[in-house]
């Protein structure tokens, strides 16, 4: 087998992302497991292979096949594995006062006030009560700070970063509301074509496929009457009949006072669970995570 160059050192993260392409066959597969886009492990990939001048996966249609140098490796990697995830899980044990703090848990507001409001309950019966401390933001999740404390983050975009995990929750589809009084008075759209003809509402910044046909709109149209980033002053503009708005669809279950109208070729929104790997072992963060994913995938499948 080629000598690793002396120049270059391989790292802890290498050496993690060379196992989970040997153990799960494929790049997309590899990615769910370290918690980061497809993308980042081929492109991670290729720069092993040009940094040690070493063919180490052969390309093929179903997969990632280990070359036999790379095949070599195999038990040495997994038994790495193995060691590494019993250190990080000892080390905790060690620091007992890290699953005993308030788990740290940010929410885009909307998603706070609406949807995880109402389903507190039910999540904290399922995780043994862990302490929580919800912390509502607007914009994108803070990932320096994720890895700084213990904490959980949601968000519509999986993070691109080695050090940090996420997982999909579920897709989530969205809705143009209005009030009842405003829908009585002007109808309301039935495509995208006639979205921008009609007084918008419109969040300052939304990022996700699921916004690509509303910021469409919110572009196009002739009268945006209000912008702002968080939720709730939007919701409270759309009841007093000021526009409409586009919302995930779990929003309206909790205004009565709101219609709404599912479009056609409206994209679904992804929802991930976001939060740093070296966090990964802490009992209280597995605990609130798994039961949060849990409450969420059955209300999503739940019909309107």
């Amino acid at each position: 087998m080629t000598d690793t160059p002396q120049d270059r050192a391989l790292t802890w993260d290498d050496l993690e992302l060379l196992n989970a392409i040997l153990e799960t066959g494929t790049a997309t597969a590899a990615a769910q497991r370290l918690g980061v886009g497809q993308p980042k492990v081929s492109r991670n990939l290729e720069r092993l292979e040009r940094e040690l001048s070493l063919k180490l996966f052969e390309r093929q249609p179903r997969g990632l096949a280990p070359t036999p140098d790379m095949d070599e490796l195999r038990r040495d990697l997994s038994t790495m594995q193995a060691v590494g995830d019993r250190v990080r899980a000892r080390l905790l044990r060690i620091q007992p006062s890290l699953s005993q703090e308030p788990l740290k848990v940010s929410v885009t507001d909307g998603f706070g006030n609406y949807w995880l409001a109402a389903r507190t309950d039910d999540i904290m019966a399922r995780c043994g009560g862990v302490k929580v401390e919800i912390e509502a933001r607007e914009g994108p999740v803070d990932l320096k700070r994720l890895q700084a404390l213990p904490g959980l983050a949601v968000g519509f975009e999986r993070p691109n970063d080695i050090d940090i995990s996420s997982v999909l929750m579920g897709m989530v589809s969205f809705r143009i509301l209005a009030s009842r009084r405003f829908a009585e008075e002007h109808g309301m759209p039935s495509t995208w074509e006639e979205v921008p003809r009609f007084p918008l509402v419109a969040q300052t910044t939304r990022i996700g496929d699921a916004y690509s046909r509303w910021n469409e709109a919110v572009r196009r149209a002739q009268d945006v009457r209000i912008r702002a980033g968080l939720t709730k002053p939007l919701v409270d503009y759309i009841k007093a009949g000021a526009g409409i708005g586009f919302f995930p669809r779990y929003l309206p279950k909790w205004e009565p006072d709101l219609v709404s109208v599912a479009l056609p070729d409206t994209p679904m929104g992804e929802v991930f669970l976001i939060w740093a790997r070296q966090f990964d072992a802490l009992p209280n963060l597995r605990a609130f995570r798994n039961a949060l994913i849990e409450v969420f995938q059955e209300d999503i499948r739940r019909p309107d």
